[in-house]
């Protein structure tokens, strides 16, 4: 595994955060930190998706380094017309969880591939289950 293995608490769970050369590279040169979300949204069918900012979004996030800010969060949509949603925080809502810990990922991978952040997580604590994604990214 070429990169950083980085390791973090979400709300008290471990997580272990591989980091590519190519997305280590990119935030040495750049200067500016990415904020980093897994997010598991229910709606008529559960998905998972990782989201990349570069502003620092209004939540409470974990520090990884000092350029990379993670957070993880079940969230449903506000209506079930899944051809209309839009996709922003207007749409959204926060699944009210009695246990988040037990959904809390216990590994992401972060790369950067053709001048776009990509990134995908799993609940195993290594990346030999991590199947990719093809998602769109902000």
């Amino acid at each position: 595994m070429k990169g950083a293995l980085l390791y973090g608490k979400i709300d008290g769970s471990e997580i272990s955060v591989h980091v590519t050369e190519k997305a280590m590279s990119f935030l040495e040169k750049n200067g500016k930190p990415i904020y980093v979300g897994m997010e598991l949204y229910f709606t008529y069918f559960m998905r998972k998706k990782v989201r990349f900012f570069d502003e620092k979004p209004e939540r409470d996030l974990t520090r990884i380094t000092d350029k990379i800010f993670l957070y993880f969060s079940p969230i449903q949509t506000k209506h079930c017309k899944i051809g209309e949603l839009k996709g922003d925080k207007s749409d959204l809502v926060e699944v009210p969880v009695t246990r988040k810990g037990a959904l809390i990922p216990k590994y992401i991978r972060i790369d950067r591939k053709k001048d776009e952040w990509k990134g995908d997580y799993t609940w195993k604590s290594g990346n030999e289950d991590l199947r990719p994604l093809i998602l769109n990214y902000n």
